[in-house]
């Protein structure tokens, strides 16, 4: 699926945050027995961090309560984080949308450069403010995965997957939804990473189309990371001019679906009279 397209190319260079970290949540294990463990971070290549998440991440249940990490060690460079698990099902971890500082871009040579902190703009200047808005997710699954959480969007720019996170197939790819605002979004490039990749390598990657969707291939089985930017104008009220969204989903690529074994059965109740 390489692909060096100049059009798409230069869409993504549009659209792609100014500094070079995306954010990512990566579990150690996408079909966990008894506990989840992952790590959390941001990186500029895949999957090595930098800088490590905020631990006040989200934890879905399968039924979509919400519950905690048993434990969380966040570094500067990376925050890693366990949690018990038994409700069969599938669970999400997700940052949820977090709103970055303004930051200030000046244009040069048809090209917007963000200002630093001690530097001021030439009195002719065009200059204008933004803010990054950021979400990482992930799914992970106890037995046979299941929808409900899968089905939640989160932010504004949103990865919907219609092929369930936990059981994508080489022989398959990946089929995923991208909305903004709740509305399909077409026309608009999925960036993919491998581990190794650099997060300023565009060249890879698959175009929504007119519903909003988008089918990933791959070449073999591995851990994989789908980006999505876009630059847009800030709503009504906001700090900023124009809000930068990168949205970004890890998940693993399988050969064949396991046999899933059978939920434990749920407890009797006793009847009383």
């Amino acid at each position: 699926m390489k692909q060096h397209i100049l059009a798409a190319a230069l869409v993504l260079a549009a659209t792609s945050p100014a500094s070079a970290y995306t954010s990512y949540i990566l579990p150690a294990n996408f079909a966990p027995d008894g506990e989840m463990q992952l790590e959390a971070a941001f990186a500029s290549t895949f999957f090595t961090p930098a800088i490590g998440l905020p631990a006040d991440m989200t934890l879905l249940y399968p039924d979509g309560t919400e519950f905690t990490f048993d434990r969380v060690e966040s570094t500067g460079q990376v925050t890693r984080a366990e949690a018990s698990i038994s409700q069969h099902g599938t669970y999400r971890i997700s940052t949820g949308e977090r709103i970055g500082r303004v930051a200030t871009l000046v244009s040069e040579d048809g090209a917007w450069r963000e200002l630093g902190e001690t530097e001021t703009p030439a009195p002719d200047a065009e200059i204008m403010t933004m803010q990054r808005v950021t979400v990482a997710d992930a799914f992970v699954s106890v037995g046979a995965p299941t929808r409900h959480v899968v089905d939640q969007n989160v932010g504004a720019l949103a990865l919907h997957p219609v092929t369930h996170p936990n059981q994508v197939l080489v022989s398959d790819g990946f089929t995923i939804e991208l909305l903004f605002n709740d509305a399909p979004f077409p026309n608009m490039p999925l960036v993919i990473y491998e581990s190794g990749d650099a997060d300023t390598d565009v060249s890879t990657y698959a175009v929504t189309d007119e519903n909003g969707r988008a089918t990933l291939t791959f070449a073999e089985p591995g851990r994989y990371l789908v980006a999505a930017r876009h630059r847009a104008d800030a709503p009504a009220g906001a700090e900023a001019q124009v809000r930068s969204y990168t949205t970004t989903l890890t998940f693993e690529v399988i050969n064949a679906i396991p046999d899933y074994p059978e939920p434990p059965p749920e407890p009797r109740r006793v009847r009383r009279f």
